[in-house]
């Protein structure tokens, strides 16, 4: 199935790469303002985040929310050892050119990579289906750093944020996949049917429309 992937891939960032700048931020807004009513969202005292890049959902507006009430932010940096690490971050702070054309916090003193993950994580994607399959850039990047908590009960919640038309009808897994707990667009909160030890379920989730 890599050349099913490898389509859809191709297709979903050509036209995201095609979205105006306009309407980009028009739905990037709508997304973000959904995902700051998730219940798990206000919950959370700490959350992983992206800077955006090539017409990514902008959710810079929900890390302003964020540190406005008291969040920690963390966001990914790509190590020398290919590793992904989350590292706080703080809008306003200094930000360098990462792999790929990514933005990374500067490490320092007080932006350490953290120990553990944060309590949500909300990851960039090119596509995803109904049951949280996601489909990134083909790095595995974030696969691998969420494989390491998986079947913890520390482990955080994982959600996409996406524009609606990144939705495909069926995604095959690969063996290191770890789907996503819910999706974020510009419609509301899809839900993936994840439900972890204690009981809690990403369809406790507020839908939108």
């Amino acid at each position: 199935m890599p050349s099913r992937k490898r389509y859809h891939r191709n297709r979903l960032r050509r036209t995201r790469r095609h979205l105006s700048a306009a309407r980009m931020q028009r739905l990037s807004r709508a997304v973000c303002l959904h995902a700051i009513r998730l219940p798990l969202y206000r919950r959370a005292s700490s959350i992983g985040a992206y800077i955006p890049i090539q017409n990514e959902v902008d959710c810079r507006l929900l890390l302003d929310h964020a540190h406005r009430t008291g969040k920690a932010i963390f966001l990914p940096v790509i190590s020398v050892d290919q590793q992904l690490r989350m590292v706080r971050f703080r809008p306003g702070d200094p930000l360098r050119r990462g792999p790929f054309g990514t933005r990374e916090p500067l490490e320092g003193p007080d932006r350490t990579p953290a120990r553990s993950l944060p309590d949500m994580i909300l990851l960039p994607l090119v596509g995803f289906d109904r049951r949280g399959v996601r489909l990134g850039y083909g790095g595995g990047y974030y696969d691998r750093l969420l494989a390491r908590f998986r079947g913890s009960a520390r482990r955080p919640w994982r959600v996409g944020l996406a524009y609606g038309f990144q939705a495909v009808p069926s995604l095959v897994p690969g063996p290191r996949d770890v789907p996503l707990d819910g999706v974020v667009t510009e419609h509301g909160i899809h839900r993936c049917g994840y439900r972890d030890s204690r009981g809690a379920t990403f369809t406790r989730m507020r839908r939108g429309g």
